[in-house]
């Protein structure tokens, strides 16, 4: 046992040694709950639609992204009514998260989440339309990353002589991971 147990040890460690993973010297955390607090206070999302045959209201409920291991999604429920009929549908959508190392910035952006509407009206089904709902999140939230606090640091030396070491970005690395998206960023530091 005690050879099994330190074998599949030496092997994981082998593993990890392999790997090319980033050694993080800084990290950030977003929770998906920022986001969520934001569409709590953005207030009211509705329209007016209306097809060949009737006119309808449309209201969304409970908008949130949901952030999993490699993966992001929007949902929401979505409430049309008019006189004759009220429906809740089920909304899903596509979140894109990326980092722009250039601009320095976390942009998280619902990608897709259209709808079908249709509902049974005196026996039958009549499709009401399609609706974007995407489009009324079409600005990004933005979220300033990570960099280094300076990108030259000046100092002196116990022996009076002035030093100078450039600090840069070596890599970044952006993880989706449950409930939170993380960047971690590793520098290089270069004498001068």
């Amino acid at each position: 046992i005690y050879i099994i147990t330190f074998s599949s040890f030496l092997f994981s460690v082998d593993n990890r040694l392999v790997t090319n993973q980033i050694n993080p010297h800084i990290s950030l955390v977003i929770h998906e709950s920022l986001i969520n607090d934001f569409f709590i206070n953005m207030g009211d999302v509705s329209g007016e639609n209306s097809n060949s045959i009737i006119d309808y209201k449309w209201s969304l409920l409970n908008p949130r992204i949901e952030i999993f291991k490699d993966e992001a999604l929007f949902f929401a429920e979505i409430n049309v009514k008019n006189d004759l009929f009220s429906i809740t549908r089920d909304v899903e959508g596509s979140v894109k998260v990326i980092y722009d190392e250039e601009k320095n910035l976390i942009i998280v952006s619902v990608d897709k989440a259209d709808v079908i509407l249709d509902v049974e009206l005196f026996g039958k089904n009549l499709l009401l339309g399609e609706i974007d709902i995407a489009k009324y999140f079409s600005k990004s939230f933005t979220y300033e990353g990570i960099k280094p606090f300076d990108s030259e640091i000046d100092f002196t030396l116990p022996n009076a002589k002035k030093k100078k070491i450039k600090v840069k970005t070596k890599q970044y690395e952006l993880l989706l991971l449950e409930n939170m998206i993380k960047l971690n960023a590793e520098f290089i530091f270069d004498q001068k």
